[in-house]
């Protein structure tokens, strides 16, 4: 058993980077963020992992998009998240832990989007993307695009 438990708390070196041990937290949604942004508890709460000893912390699932906007989701999709992001790895990375991303894809919540452009969430299971009536996704511009799925429209979708 003891050598379980030094393997444990041993360096370790993954794709160059060298990690004090090998205690990883793992990735979950603390619902701390405030309007998407970054929040001191939030701070708080990654940087006590890090002082506690793991070695590496994956964030909560990060919002890759505006149709992702969820109030209680932190969002990555454009550069005025980049300073709250980078306090958030320096909160980490100041207990000498690294500070791991996860991103939030969204295919399993059907996005809905009308001939027009405009958005609507459906909150239910989508079986998957493919499934879904139309996948709406920003342009260049920020507008939304719609794509038409090629699948059959079935009665209560």
């Amino acid at each position: 058993m003891t050598a379980a438990v030094d393997l444990l708390f041993s360096p370790i070196e993954l794709s160059g980077v060298p990690l004090r041990n090998r205690i990883v937290h793992a990735s979950m949604t603390t619902r701390m963020s405030a309007q998407g942004d970054v929040t001191e508890p939030q701070l708080r709460y990654f940087a006590n992992r890090a002082r506690g000893g793991a070695a590496m912390i994956v964030t909560e699932p990060l919002t890759l998009s505006a149709l992702q906007d969820v109030a209680h989701k932190t969002r990555a999709w454009d550069d005025a998240h980049e300073p709250a992001l980078k306090r958030w790895a320096d909160a980490v990375e100041t207990h000498g832990a690294r500070l791991v991303a996860a991103f939030e894809l969204g295919a399993r919540r059907a996005i809905k989007c009308t001939a027009s452009g405009r958005r609507t969430r459906s909150w239910r299971r989508a079986p998957a993307a493919s499934k879904m009536r139309a996948a709406c996704e920003p342009d260049f511009a920020g507008q939304p695009r719609v794509w038409p799925n090629r699948n059959r429209h079935r009665p209560g979708d």
